[in-house]
């Protein structure tokens, strides 16, 4: 199969991509997400959980950006954009950076550090992600949200395990975006 030259859609998709990005990375709570920690106290048989140094307003307003490269049919979903670096006639030394970039942005999506397991269900790091923007954060799917027990236990844990996730994906999105740059220098 011949690969096609990058399109003037192709290349204004991959623009819009590192243009949502670089805007991320301006965002404050990228710039602060350094100082944040997650503290478990037990105290005379209690079990106290607590995240410290986030400001909620910060992380939702990075959570509007972040959502676009995840969600299925945006134009600056991560895949999406692979996906068009791929076809291309492009350098082959970097595309094959962006497909380093693919594998472990698939894998941040498939395991996480930390197991969720609901009843016999393993939750996966993505849907981890998509239950917490839609179960919570932007919409009331009632579906996701039951996952989302804001009184429970493990709430605080569960919330800090999405953070994480999100934060090790937004690691490899913006060596993607520093590599699909470099495509136009």
């Amino acid at each position: 199969m011949q690969k096609e030259p990058v399109s003037t859609e192709d290349t204004q998709s991959i623009k819009k991509f590192c243009d949502l990005m670089d805007r991320i990375s301006q965002l404050p709570f990228i710039n602060t997400t350094r100082s944040y920690k997650f503290q478990i106290k037990f105290d005379h048989g209690n079990l106290y959980q607590k995240i410290e140094g986030i400001d909620e307003d910060a992380f939702r307003s990075f959570l509007l950006d972040f959502r676009k490269t995840v969600a299925q049919g945006s134009s600056t979903n991560w895949n999406y954009i692979c996906n068009k670096v791929e076809k291309s006639h492009l350098d082959e030394i970097k595309k094959e950076e962006v497909r380093k970039c693919r594998a472990a942005l698939k894998e941040f999506g498939q395991h996480g550090c930390i197991r969720y397991v609901f009843g016999e269900t393993e939750q996966k790091p993505e849907e981890m992600i998509d239950v917490w923007l839609n179960g919570h954060y932007f919409h009331e799917d009632e579906q996701k949200s039951k996952y989302i027990n804001k009184g429970s236990l493990g709430f605080a844990t569960y919330k800090f395990v999405f953070m994480e996730n999100v934060l090790n994906q937004t690691r490899v999105l913006f060596i993607l975006n520093r590599l699909l740059k470099s495509f136009f220098e």
